[in-house]
């Protein structure tokens, strides 16, 4: 079937469902209504739950878009993958349950919320369906104004800075796909004998489905373990087949330092790299977690080992790198400090539409915003790292976050197009690309679809009614004056007097009191608890960072101790901002900290997650956790 037909099919379905009496509302009930039994002694809950999703899908999508279970079971797709049905489907009848158990008993935005469900299955079967003509654009008929819009075939491409690259505005991150982390014990995989055949075809179909999708900029490091290795292994594969070329890629690497890293040892690092992903040069080379003043003062100011910088620089002029970054998790200052050092082509760092992750709080803006505005004036490429995870773990949203983007956006949907739209917000601060670290093809359909969608009117609109209504509950849930003012005098741990992470701690506490967003806000708060519980008083506050160790500078400071006081870290507060920081201290500690027992506080229902779209353990994840 041509697009065309598809376009027009797809038209007459959304008519006949939006015009007749029955609804999308209609249709998830008759899907909910029906349960499977599984009384297996052996099955597991989440194998019997997982059933109950795809089955619960099936009806959803026969009802609403059957040419998206078509395209699912049509097995001459190069797409094709029995694996991927299931996942898309279960990520489906999740979505659906959802929206049915909270929006229940408002039909009306119960209804809105699965017609984007249903438009965003139709692009989907656009998407993965091959097509026969080689159009620029795929038409896309809205039965609401009998206008067809125009929907981009493939990811965009923009103007990587200074470097001159056409950087897809998505970038493949290769740290969840890899057989295991390499970091100790009986979990390294240090060949390809050692990489399940199962984890090692989910990567190639990644590859295959982000390069067919125009997501040529494909992202490692030589901290992701087995990734390097077995990333060389498949795009060998895929260049032998002629599915890519090694010129239509954009392939970065990563390397980390350490105090005693000379610049022979680096460079030898990159060799390694190099020889691992079995390529002759990296198109984009970071030093990778340069998190502390330290770690400044090791790439420029090296004394007698001598300046690391100068290696990379070394690795340029021989061919192996064309542009040189670094990428980040430090403090507002330590990365505005070296992009002034002007020795950078790009930056990987967090910056979301929620905050700045470990930097929240911090600077002018409360965050990395200044540091974007600085590369704009450096024309340095801009990549925006953790876009889903870090960025509010957008994949498992809170009741109440959906229920704030919903219906015009799902929030991961939404945290991508207010980075790829930031320049409406804010024009001397332009983003360039985002990451998703795929963990199976499927975790790449709805950034993917985002950016299709992504210059449609109708698109730009929602975003900017997402952006309102966020802003409203956060201003709702405070006050305007406190939303603009909230991180001022705040410190994190570089001027705390015992290190004490207290921006990002009040800035966690406007996420959970405006959106409810406890897990992530959890996530967050965990190292800073196990950090504070390691910290000795006894000893000054340089020396229990030392004692932290290496992942400091990843998950930096300490969680606030009720008992201790903090009125010298909140000597620069605005006294009128003084009883919402005590409040919000004391929220983080009561919500994120664990009881003597072990158990968390309760939360309201609107709190919860209202589902997650990872149907099953990443590969990397089912070993124990490398911290």
């Amino acid at each position: 079937m041509s697009r065309a037909a598809r376009s027009a099919s797809l038209k007459s379905l959304r008519a006949s469902l939006v015009y007749s009496e029955r609804s999308f509302y209609d249709a998830a009930i008759n899907a909910v209504s029906v349960t499977i039994e599984d009384d297996s002694p052996d099955a597991a809950t989440t194998d019997v739950e997982n059933k109950q999703m795809i089955c619960l899908a099936e009806r959803f999508l026969k009802q609403t878009c059957p040419d998206l279970l078509r395209v699912l079971y049509d097995n001459s797709s190069c797409l094709y993958d029995k694996d991927s049905i299931n996942d898309r489907l279960i990520k489906i009848g999740r979505n659906v349950k959802s929206t049915v158990d909270y929006f229940g008993e408002n039909k009306e935005t119960a209804d809105t919320s699965l017609a984007l469900l249903a438009d965003e299955c139709m692009v989907l079967a656009h998407i993965l369906q091959p097509s026969d003509d080689e159009d620029e654009n795929v038409q896309i008929a809205d039965p609401n104004t009998a206008v067809t819009e125009t929907l981009h075939k493939q990811v965009p491409k923009v103007r990587f800075g200074k470097t001159e690259l056409q950087m897809p505005i998505l970038t493949l991150g290769c740290m969840r796909f890899q057989q295991s982390w390499n970091r100790g014990g009986s979990d390294n995989v240090n060949s390809m004998d050692g990489v399940s055949k199962d984890c090692q075809s989910n990567l190639v179909q990644i590859l295959k489905y982000a390069i067919r999708m125009g997501v040529t900029h494909i992202e490692t490091a030589k901290a992701y373990g087995s990734s390097e290795m077995q990333l060389g292994d498949a795009l060998s594969l895929l260049f032998s087949e002629g599915i890519v070329k090694r010129q239509d890629l954009i392939i970065q690497s990563k390397a980390g330092i350490s105090s005693g890293t000379t610049p022979d040892e680096l460079c030898a690092q990159v060799e390694h790299s190099l020889k691992t992903l079995r390529l002759d040069y990296l198109d984009l080379f970071s030093l990778h977690g340069l998190n502390t003043m330290d770690h400044y003062e090791w790439v420029f100011n090296h004394g007698d080992q001598g300046s690391l910088i100068d290696a990379v620089y070394k690795l340029k002029k021989a061919g192996k790198i064309r542009y040189i970054g670094f990428s980040t998790h430090a403090p507002v200052n330590v990365t505005r400090k070296l992009i002034e050092t002007e020795k950078f082509d790009y930056v990987n760092l967090h910056y979301h539409w929620c905050g700045s992750y470990t930097c929240s709080g911090e600077g002018e803006c409360g965050g990395n915003l200044e540091n974007i505005k600085l590369c704009a004036e450096k024309d340095m490429g801009v990549f925006i790292i953790s876009a889903f995870d870090k960025g509010g773990r957008l994949y498992a949203p809170s009741n109440l976050l959906r229920s704030l983007t919903l219906p015009d956006l799902e929030p991961i949907n939404y945290g991508a197009l207010w980075l790829w739209h930031h320049e409406r917000y804010d024009a001397s601060a332009p983003i360039h690309t985002i990451v998703c670290g795929a963990a199976r093809p499927s975790d790449l359909d709805q950034p993917i679809l985002a950016a299709l969608t992504k210059d449609l009117p109708e698109v730009i609109e929602r975003v900017e009614n997402v952006t309102q209504r966020l802003q409203r509950a956060m201003d709702e849930s405070f006050s305007s004056a406190w939303t603009k003012t909230w991180h001022m005098g705040l410190p994190n741990y570089q001027e705390s007097k015992c290190a004490t992470q207290l921006g990002n701690i009040v800035w966690l506490s406007n996420l959970i009191q405006a959106y409810g967003m406890v897990d992530f806000a959890r996530e967050r708060y965990s190292p800073l608890a196990a950090n504070l519980k390691k910290y000795d008083r006894s000893k000054s506050k340089e020396e229990n960072v030392v004692a932290m160790g290496p992942f400091w500078g990843w998950a930096p400071g300490i969680a606030a101790d009720p008992d201790w006081d903090y009125s010298e870290d909140l000597a620069n507060c605005p006294v009128e901002n003084l009883d919402i920081v005590k409040e919000a201290i004391k929220v983080v500690y009561e919500t994120c900290g664990t009881k003597t027992s072990g158990e968390k506080k309760a939360i309201p229902v609107e709190w919860e997650t209202a589902f997650d779209l990872r149907p099953w353990v990443a590969f990397p994840e089912r070993a124990p956790a490398p911290w």
